[in-house]
């Protein structure tokens, strides 16, 4: 059942993750039987239009560049109050971020606002500006951008954990909003290569195991067409969506306390 969510995922800064987090976001959605649209609101980028995608097409993502007309929101809100979708707005850096902000602040609506968060300290500054723009009252969620190792999260993002030791203040402590990260995957930009989202490229390992996932590509090339290097690229395929499907799985545990 469609929970009618409407997010907003912002940062001041440009540059720091919001757009894959946004993608994140929504293959959560479509895999937890939701359905959603993307507006994306940024005058420099249209980065959902994939040509081989189950999650990312132009019928689930609208590109926004003049983010000053307020006729945007009439559009945006005829979808929510259609409760057939969760929206999820994806907001350009500074202009953009202010724009947004201004026109969300004339509804009454309730918008889980995420705040990508990048690993430097200096990009801190531009989280606790995006909080002031918002407003502290909100309903506020952190994702700690392309973490490569949970069990050293804490080392990877010392500047939001904070460290005795360096007498780093807890940036987390000082805001105490509920957070949770997005994996970091080389397989993100090979899925944008071959024009899907790495939840497509997931998808092969997850409907074939291995033994039938081999059987089928020798059937096909090898004793059908000889061909050694079409078996060998199906094989290389396969073995990329098993380790795309690992991260999927980060994914949808990390982003269940989105959804």
């Amino acid at each position: 059942m469609n929970s009618n969510n409407l997010y907003c995922v912002m940062n001041t800064k440009g540059g720091v993750g919001k757009t894959e987090i946004t993608k994140a976001l929504a293959y959560a959605l479509a895999e937890n039987g939701e359905k959603y649209k993307i507006y994306e609101f940024d005058l420099c980028n249209s980065s959902y239009n994939y040509e081989n995608s189950e999650y990312f097409n132009e019928d689930v993502a609208i590109n926004i560049s003049n983010t000053e007309d307020m006729m945007n929101l009439a559009k945006l809100t005829l979808d929510y109050l259609d409760k057939e979708y969760n929206i999820i707005i994806d907001v350009g850096g500074g202009a953009d971020a202010i724009n947004v902000s201004n026109m969300l602040a004339k509804t009454n609506f309730q918008v889980k606002y995420i705040i990508p968060v990048s690993k430097s300290l200096k990009s801190l500054k531009n989280v606790v500006e995006t909080i002031e723009l918002i407003g502290k009252d909100k309903e506020i969620y952190f994702v700690l951008n392309q973490v490569v190792d949970p069990k050293k999260i804490e080392d990877e993002f010392m500047f939001f954990y904070g460290n005795k030791k360096r007498q780093i203040t807890s940036f987390k402590k000082q805001f105490n909003y509920p957070f949770t990260s997005l994996p970091y995957s080389v397989f993100y930009e090979l899925s944008d290569a071959y024009g899907m989202y790495i939840g497509d490229l997931a998808k092969l390992s997850q409907e074939l195991d291995f033994e039938t996932a081999a059987n089928q590509f020798r059937e096909e090339h090898i004793i059908k067409n000889n061909d050694v290097e079409g078996y060998e690229q199906s094989f290389a395929s396969y073995l990329n969506s098993i380790d795309a499907n690992l991260v999927t799985k980060q994914i949808l545990s990390n982003f269940s306390v989105l959804v």
